[in-house]
């Protein structure tokens, strides 16, 4: 077996193999006593040569290289054709032309594919190649070291798959992401399809700008500077519904903006990810084609819930949560169907029990009936963040 060691000239000389007998010795002696090939022996990386003539070859390979292929020292038998390997078939063209590019110049080159030695168990290699000084050799001959990335690899799958998910997802609603760097105390819009904030939407002294530059209406600056302020404190998470100028029409409109923080490893806050919708003026058209006016301002960025039912027909006519319009989520499904679902949302156990029993469509009813048309509870509630 051969290795390699840089003569510091920027060439790489050929160490030969030592007996069994030398090694064992060797392993007594210190570090800078011990051959090259020793410390091969033992590292996790693969280290190879490769002879590049009209057919490239592997001449040697160090155990580091089998383990990582997962066989026995002799699956080779060296020297042995560049297809041989085990390279992805694929690759093999791409990669024989990468050698030969790494043979005829100086410097460290990059490539990565993938290998199986038995044909079944396949990993991906990261190379690193460079030409090097061999004199048994009349071909030019290159250094190959290479490192299993398979997990990385996967990694990186998962989250293109991932990014690639939410961006379709994101496409379908009409919803802004944006960030705040706490350090920097800057605003800035993610642009989902580029995956990166786009640098034109910057916007630095947040939140003392949004007011300056009147982006924020004056009737909503104060909630605003609350909600930004506990952001740069380091709150976990919050929502706020406020009156925000459109950059594109130039017009004031009612939005929704929540936020979930990022820390560093230290527990410091970092990043606020946010999510803006805006509130819709008009509620549009109901299921029984009746015009639906909007909720009033003062109540609709404050309200947790409301609903305007048909009990008799067992159907909502408008249902308004968070300070959003979802009225066109209720078609399909009957008031008691929601009312079920909602009361297991915003309640505990024991208090969704009385809340049920009070606002079922038979208790609305039979409380019509007496006469009652008013009804009313305190009930806690415990915020999400």
């Amino acid at each position: 077996m051969y290795a390699a060691k840089n003569n510091g000239r920027g060439e790489y000389c050929v160490l030969t193999d030592e007996t069994e007998e030398e090694r064992r010795d060797n392993l007594s002696k210190p570090v800078n006593a011990v051959p090259m090939n020793t410390l091969l022996e033992y590292l996790d990386v693969g280290v190879n040569l490769l002879e590049i003539g009209s057919e490239i070859r592997l001449i040697y390979a160090s155990r580091g290289f089998y383990r990582m292929a997962g066989v026995e020292d002799d699956a080779y038998r060296l020297p042995c054709a560049l297809k041989e390997m085990g390279i992805q078939p694929d690759c093999v063209e791409e990669y024989e032309a990468f050698l030969r590019e790494s043979a005829e110049k100086e410097g460290i080159s990059d490539h990565v594919h993938r290998l199986s030695a038995n044909g079944t168990d396949w990993i991906w290699r990261h190379v690193r190649v460079a030409r090097v000084a061999y004199p048994a050799s009349e071909h030019p001959v290159v250094l190959e070291i290479s490192t299993d990335v398979s997990n990385l690899m996967a990694t990186e799958r998962k989250l293109l798959e991932t990014s690639d998910r939410l961006r379709i997802a994101f496409r379908q609603i009409p919803h802004l992401l944006w960030e705040v760097d706490i350090i920097a105390r800057t605003y800035n819009i993610f642009n989902v399809d580029d995956q990166k904030c786009d640098p034109e939407t910057v916007i630095d002294n947040f939140p003392e700008s949004f007011e300056e530059r009147r982006l924020v209406h004056p009737d909503s600056a104060d909630a605003f500077r609350k909600f930004a302020e506990a952001m740069l404190d380091g709150k976990n998470g919050d929502t706020g519904n406020f009156i925000l100028r459109d950059p594109a029409g130039n017009w004031y409109s009612w939005v929704s903006m929540s936020y979930m923080m990022m820390y560093d490893r230290g527990g410091a806050p970092v990043k606020a990810i946010g999510i803006q919708s805006k509130l819709p003026d008009v509620s549009g058209i109901g299921p029984d084609t009746f015009p639906r006016r909007p909720l009033p301002e003062i109540l609709r960025h404050q309200l947790i819930l409301r609903l305007k039912v048909n009990v008799s027909a067992d159907y909502v006519e408008e249902f308004w949560n968070e300070g959003m319009d979802q009225t066109a989520w209720t078609w399909g499904r009957t008031y008691s169907e929601i009312i079920r679902m909602e009361s297991s949302r915003l309640f505990n156990e024991s208090e969704k029990q009385e809340f049920r029993k009070r606002f079922s469509r038979e208790a609305l009813l039979t409380a019509y009936k007496n006469g009652e048309y008013w009804s009313s509870g305190e009930y806690r509630r415990v915020d999400r963040v």
